[in-house]
């Protein structure tokens, strides 16, 4: 199934990822017209107070927010941009645009949207969707006159594609993270500066006595695989959870 030729809509839909509403195979006539988002345009993610990331991402977004893992068979690396529900402390509207905040890493997940990658219900087939709901998209266009992809239109969805290799690799992380039961449920008491009380649960974080306590072949094979370094960027990122205090107590 190609990008920009007429495609079934058999896209498995029974849970939907974070902001898609109604994603339709790429299709050359059916989405002509389609355009990808300007910088201003990703208001769409004002109420998303956490997002995952890639653990090619560690590294950026460890500097601007704490990095912790979701509960599940298969735990998701999120970076949170809030201490409430609802709430992104990054995002801000100003005479119509949205902003996200200055020297502050924009994840992958927001930078991709509105394409997506796709199963479809032959199991392990994938192809380029597009959400039909998103709106008001003011950027390049996806499709040239002739009807064949713009260069900006490659360009997004070979990040598609990137993206989806990048869902791989952190998979087999996380995995390998469960397997050797690094991972521990965590919980915050925030107090913040109007007295208010805020608790957080729900997520885990890796266990630095445990991974001290890893066995030499297994720390090799993570070594190895590069697992080492992300592992010391979670940790490390702890240190933004005083950011969200700060931002959340000037709200």
């Amino acid at each position: 199934m190609t990008d920009q030729t007429a495609a079934s809509d058999a896209v498995k839909t029974t849970s939907l990822p974070l902001f898609y509403r109604q994603p339709q195979p790429l299709d050359r006539v059916r989405h002509a017209a389609a355009r990808l988002l300007e910088p201003a345009d990703i208001g769409f993610a004002a109420t998303a107070n956490n997002l995952p990331v890639l653990i090619e991402e560690f590294a950026h977004a460890g500097h601007s927010y704490p990095i912790v893992f979701t509960l599940g068979d298969v735990p998701t690396p999120v970076a949170l941009l809030g201490l409430r529900d609802n709430q992104n402390l990054f995002l801000r509207q100003r005479d119509g645009a949205w902003t996200w905040a200055a020297d502050t890493y924009i994840p992958a997940y927001v930078r991709r949207y509105p394409l997506i990658l796709m199963e479809m219900e032959t199991a392990g087939e994938f192809t380029v969707c597009i959400d039909g709901a998103a709106e008001g998209a003011k950027g390049d266009a996806m499709f040239a006159a002739d009807g064949e992809l713009s260069e900006a239109g490659k360009n997004a969805i070979e990040f598609c594609r990137a993206y989806q290799n990048q869902i791989v690799a952190t998979v087999e992380f996380t995995a390998a993270l469960k397997k050797h039961d690094l991972l521990e449920q965590n919980q915050a008491e925030i107090k913040l500066a109007s007295g208010e009380t805020l608790n957080l649960n729900g997520f885990l974080t890796v266990s630095a006595k445990k991974f001290a306590e890893l066995p030499d072949d297994v720390y090799l094979e993570f070594r190895r695989k590069g697992w080492i370094g992300l592992i010391h960027l979670h940790i490390a990122s702890v240190l933004n959870w005083e950011r969200l205090v700060a931002l959340t107590s000037r709200q």
